[in-house]
């Protein structure tokens, strides 16, 4: 029997996740700056935020946006809406504003939750945003002004199939799509990856860099820590420096971040020389971009502890094949966890064997109901059960599965495909090469082939003249023919989206060649 058909009919999210802490209400939920906010002063600014948002007007099934960075006032208005029976739709504040008007307006949102330096922004813009907008850090705070609202002590009796909450995609190759996800998907998610794969429990601390307004920093940061009782710290915008001393403060025993934070930690260890005590911290996870095997090499070799890959998508909830302690690959994205069934096809559909690349189809009981407004998208991704994330794999005897590319980045040159994930990884031994980016030439696509560019970030202190030419030698020693990028570029960081994805499109205007 599935964990989805052991879930009641009527069920709320946010009264199932909390009620999941009634034994551990003097228990630390949230690590916040220099505050620590119990399971009991969590459920009390829920239950007043709910009456707060009934009182401003909201009814059921409408959106409310929350535009605010990780914090505790996010949690609070997060599971405050669905506590009453609305709809959450978190916004990374750092979205261009343009991106965030167009959210705002495609969700239709009926409130907003945000702070004072956002909406300066907004209302500068939509002076109207103002009559719907709720200030987080304005003369009272919010919470001082919740303390004013009673109690909602009995959530809204909503169905475990109504949504509960939409996250949008990153935009990374267009428009940003609303997301929409049901009140026990989550909860399907935090019981599979959470409990079953990671084993996580009450006595441990959550880090998470990434943003709660994206899947992946939803669930490591909110419910899966609530789900088992355990704690999180919350860091508004994480820098590395913020980094060293989280670590040594709050002392994490997960930590879940991107590829670009784990390589920058490196270069900043090695140029600044400072120590890191990963003592208390028992795992490491990387999602949201490929991980190299030479970041995984180098981490292992400075810290002795691997990197534990994992492949997820908004559409799923979260992470859907990963590699745990006790069963990892280097160089894999792992296994699918308890509860998920992935499947390799070729173009045909048909189901592929061990070692043949094709795209992976995923099922499982949290996937999205669909992209808002969005029925020809929606109707693309799916075929029966099982979900298309677009992404090419293929897995070996031994089930491990190994990520090539998104099946929109393959480059066609000479007649046959490369994938740029290759040729970085060959970039990146380069002892001069801190991150790389391959991508196809705009400017310079011949008969229907792609020309292929190479962004590269050098390390601290590297002569980029002289790097140049040992990257270009480099490249022609180690790659084959049709790989060998026909320009290099230098840069001092790559374009990326807020959530560390790369913006290989607006790289893909920028390349310019090496002569």
């Amino acid at each position: 029997m599935s964990y989805y058909s052991q879930l009641p009919k009527q069920l709320n999210f946010a009264a199932a996740l909390l009620s999941r802490t009634e034994t551990r209400r003097a228990n630390t939920a949230f690590y916040y700056r220099a505050e620590s906010f119990t399971y009991e002063v969590i459920d009390n600014y829920v239950k007043r935020a709910a009456t707060y948002f009934l009182k401003k007007g909201v009814q059921r099934e409408q959106r409310i946006a929350i535009l605010l960075p990780n914090s505790p006032s996010f949690i609070v208005a997060f599971l405050g809406t669905i506590w009453m029976g609305a709809v959450a739709v978190p916004i990374h504040p750092e979205l261009p504003l343009e991106t965030i008007l167009y959210i705002l307006s495609d969700c239709r949102a009926k409130h907003i939750v945000t702070n004072v330096f956002m909406s300066n922004k907004l209302f500068s813009k939509k002076p109207d945003l103002k009559e719907i907008s709720t200030l987080v850090d304005g003369e009272v705070t919010w919470f001082e002004d919740l303390m004013m609202y009673p109690q909602s002590l009995h959530s809204e009796m909503t169905s475990k199939d109504e949504p509960a909450y939409w996250l949008y995609t990153s935009g990374t190759t267009g428009v940003p799509k609303g997301v929409v996800h049901l009140h026990h998907d989550p909860l399907v998610l935090a019981e599979s990856y959470a409990n079953k794969t990671l084993k996580i429990h009450s006595q441990d601390v959550l880090y998470a860099t990434s943003s709660m307004a994206f899947a992946y920093g939803l669930g490591c940061s909110l419910y899966m820590p609530m789900y088992v009782g355990a704690s999180s710290i919350l860091v508004g915008k994480s820098d590395l420096f913020d980094f060293t001393n989280v670590i040594q403060n709050c002392k994490p025993t997960l930590f879940f971040s991107v590829p670009v934070f784990f390589n920058a930690a490196l270069e900043f260890d090695r140029c600044e020389k400072r120590e890191f005590d990963f003592s208390s911290v028992r795992m490491f996870v990387s999602a949201g971009e490929p991980l190299s095997v030479t970041l995984c090499l180098a981490w292992m070799d400075r810290f002795g502890k691997p990197l534990l890959d994992a492949l997820g998508a908004t559409e799923v909830s979260h992470v859907f094949i990963a590699n745990t302690p006790d069963d990892y690959r280097m160089g894999s994205i792992g296994k699918p966890i308890d509860g998920f069934s992935c499947l390799v096809k070729n173009e045909k559909g048909e189901i592929l064997g061990p070692n043949q690349t094709g795209h992976l189809w995923v099922s499982a009981d949290c996937l999205m109901v669909g992209y808002w407004n969005r029925y020809e998208e929606t109707r693309d991704v799916f075929c029966g059960k099982y979900l298309c994330t677009k992404d090419l794999v293929f897995y070996d005897e031994d089930g491990f599965f190994w990520y090539v590319s998104r099946s929109d980045s393959l480059l066609k040159v000479q007649g046959g495909w490369v994938v740029p994930v290759e040729i970085e990884e060959v970039l990146l031994k380069h002892p001069a090469v801190l991150e790389v980016a391959v991508t196809r030439i705009i400017a310079q696509e011949k008969r229907g082939f792609d020309q292929i560019g190479a962004s590269i970030v050098l390390r601290k202190g590297v002569d980029s003249a002289r790097a140049l030419q040992d990257i270009a030698l480099f490249a022609r020693k180690n790659l084959s023919s049709e790989q060998i990028p026909k320009s290099f570029t230098i840069l001092e960081k790559l374009p990326r989206t807020v959530n560390g994805k790369v913006r290989k499109n607006e790289l893909e205007q920028r390349v310019q060649t090496y002569a």
